[in-house]
């Protein structure tokens, strides 16, 4: 009898065990997208080019777009070209845009839409003596924003010193999936008193893909540096003022240098009330990716 009742207890204490494993910590919650850093991948299409063709033989060349991050991609808006190819294959540079709409992924959507460029057909007209390689390069340029939510604290210094804060300006403000997958990055939202009725925000931007990050305003071709890490940065609440190169505003371009940026903003507060808010981020860009491949003509 004394056994079982041991039994009994034994399995009564494992059940408490399991579910207090299973309870997140408190403060810890999932935010709305899945993150990344994924925007529009680009591939060559499996033998579009051929890896070894003849000269003079007619070969497509194809690039398969697809949306791997949490932003749409309107039709017409994607552009791909070829570049640095001889031009013996008689293949056109110009860009070729998307004709339907890239949709984003999601937390229910891995892969969001996808869609085959053709960039036409290459005929090598060359003299080519037994076999030779050539490195066929492409790139994509198209508009891309990240989305970020977060919870902030509003609260003044003066307050702080008198105790009754009902949140804390303390910590990291990102938490998992609070922004959403793209290659410029939000990594870091921190909070800091200023005087006695404004608090700052340090927003540490960076870009993480494998390309380069220009301003939403260029015509894709102009990747000039004066365009180049450009980033539009439209943050809310309205009376977010950071500090762009036009002014302090809560919306305008910023630089990310060698890949990173801390952008500074600061807010106003009642100096007599405490409360969490959002505050929220739409980073805006146009992004360039390439890719290349080796093709092996054969000489006839």
């Amino acid at each position: 009898m004394k056994n079982n009742i041991y039994l009994i207890l034994l399995a009564v204490l494992v059940l408490f065990v399991v579910s207090g494993c299973d309870k997140e910590e408190p403060g810890l919650t999932d935010g709305p997208f899945n993150g990344g850093v994924n925007g529009l991948s680009l591939s060559f299409v499996e033998g579009a080019p051929l890896s070894e063709f003849m000269a003079g033989e007619d070969v497509p060349f194809q690039i398969l777009l697809k949306n791997e991050g949490e932003s749409p991609v309107l039709a017409g808006s994607a552009k791909v070209q070829l570049f640095g190819i001889n031009p013996n294959f008689g293949l056109s540079t110009d860009f070729v845009s998307n004709v339907g709409e890239l949709a984003a992924s999601s937390k229910d959507i891995e892969i969001g839409g996808e869609e085959i460029i053709s960039l036409g057909e290459g005929n090598y007209m060359g003299t080519i003596y037994g076999s030779q390689d050539f490195p066929i390069n492409a790139r994509a340029c198209y508009p891309y924003d990240t989305t970020v939510v977060s919870t902030v604290c509003m609260s003044s210094n003066r307050i702080q010193q008198t105790g009754v804060e009902t949140c804390d300006i303390s910590g990291e403000k990102i938490v998992s999936g609070g922004v959403s997958s793209g290659p410029v990055q939000v990594n870091s939202i921190t909070e800091t008193y200023v005087g006695s009725d404004k608090i700052r925000f340090a927003i540490v931007l960076e870009n993480k893909g494998i390309g380069k990050v220009y301003s939403k305003n260029i015509e894709c071709g102009n990747f000039n540096l004066v365009n180049e890490g450009k980033v539009y940065v439209d943050i809310s609440p309205e009376i977010v003022e950071c500090h762009f190169t036009s002014g302090k505003a809560n919306v305008g371009e910023t630089t990310i240098a060698e890949d990173t940026r801390t952008l500074i903003c600061e807010m106003p507060v009642d100096a007599t009330d405490s409360y969490q808010d959002n505050l929220d981020i739409v980073l805006s860009y146009k992004y360039v990716n390439e890719v290349s491949t080796t093709i092996n003509v054969l000489g006839v």
